[in-house]
């Protein structure tokens, strides 16, 4: 059984949720090496936000509760960033080649965010509580656990709304096309 064609594409293939272009206009290379680079510099830009939020030292050597602020703004901005490229991507006029996005998306967006990180977040409010000088009380343990729950969902929410906005906003700043308007 032949796949769908996928928009934009010369011939059969898998369906892509982004347009790609023609095969003369594909960057060379093999997908997994756009994603891989992209990922190096998106590794390199959270750093970069790690230390200019919680200071040079702290970038890639702190301690997980002193590298939050910077998890978090990594997050909610790279949120906002991949619904932006995303709403861009879906909404240009011309078809964006499938490197572009995987190297830019998966890739850059993919590491500068950190939602791994994230959910190790959960656990720095129980670490705390059975570091804590005296016994460390069941008490104090399922209160840190309920704290770090709640920061959890608090920036997930948080990060939903940011990558809801950049869709909106990518998907308005591609939408200039009278017959794409129309459409709509």
């Amino acid at each position: 059984m032949a796949e769908p064609a996928r928009p934009g594409a010369t011939g059969p293939g898998p369906a892509s949720p982004f347009p790609t272009a023609s095969p003369h206009r594909r960057l060379p290379g093999p997908l997994v090496l756009w994603v891989g680079l992209g990922g190096a510099l998106g590794v390199l830009l959270n750093a970069g936000t790690h230390a200019l939020l919680d200071g040079p030292g702290a970038a890639l050597f702190g301690p997980a509760a002193g590298s939050t602020p910077a998890m978090v703004v990594a997050n909610l901005l790279g949120a906002f960033l991949l619904g932006l490229l995303n709403g861009r991507a879906r909404t240009s006029r011309a078809p964006w080649d499938e490197r572009v996005t995987a190297a830019l998306g998966t890739g850059v967006l993919g590491a500068y965010t950190s939602f791994s990180a994230l959910a190790a977040l959960l656990g720095t409010p129980v670490t705390a509580a059975l570091s804590a000088p005296g016994t460390a009380s069941a008490e104090r343990i399922l209160g840190g656990l309920g704290a770090g729950l709640l920061l959890v969902a608090a920036v997930a929410a948080a990060g939903t709304l940011c990558a809801w906005a950049g869709l909106r906003a990518g998907s308005r700043s591609g939408a200039a096309d009278p017959a794409r308007e129309a459409a709509r």
